[in-house]
């Protein structure tokens, strides 16, 4: 299926719609997975909130409770929306939709990511983070 990414002009980055899990267990510990590499040299080795593109036509509600279900295996209750930032890389913008969740059921499984970890959000700031991520820690 395609993802939404925008088709833009010529000499333009394209565009993508990502939503991001802010997800919380019980102690109020925040999920973050380090990215892999290969991928992108702008992100690779750095930590994120997992997620991952719209499909045309989804909410970025539905987009998270999809992604976190095929990546870690989890099923999660979309709570609300924390904050929307757009950042721009060097190879495309993407705009990230982050979103506060709770984990219903599941273990997280790493499958797309080298590492995860269960952090105090004061824990979050000491971790190299993607660009995009960084701007909204101090929402945690």
């Amino acid at each position: 299926m395609k993802s939404e990414t925008d088709k833009s002009l010529p000499g333009t980055t394209p565009h993508v719609k990502v939503a991001a899990g802010v997800i919380y267990d019980e102690e109020g510990k925040i999920l973050v997975c380090r990215r892999g590499y290969g991928k992108n040299p702008d992100t690779d080795g750095r930590w994120e909130f997992p997620g991952g593109k719209l499909e045309p036509g989804e909410t970025a509600r539905e987009t998270i409770v999809r992604e976190l279900h095929e990546e870690l295996d989890i099923e999660v209750a979309p709570s609300r929306l924390i904050a929307v930032i757009e950042h721009t890389y060097p190879t495309f913008t993407v705009q990230l939709h982050f979103i506060a969740c709770r984990l219903l059921s599941g273990t997280p499984v790493i499958k797309e990511h080298s590492e995860m970890a269960w952090l105090p959000p004061a824990g979050l700031a000491s971790l190299d983070f993607c660009p995009a991520d960084l701007p909204v820690l101090p929402f945690l």
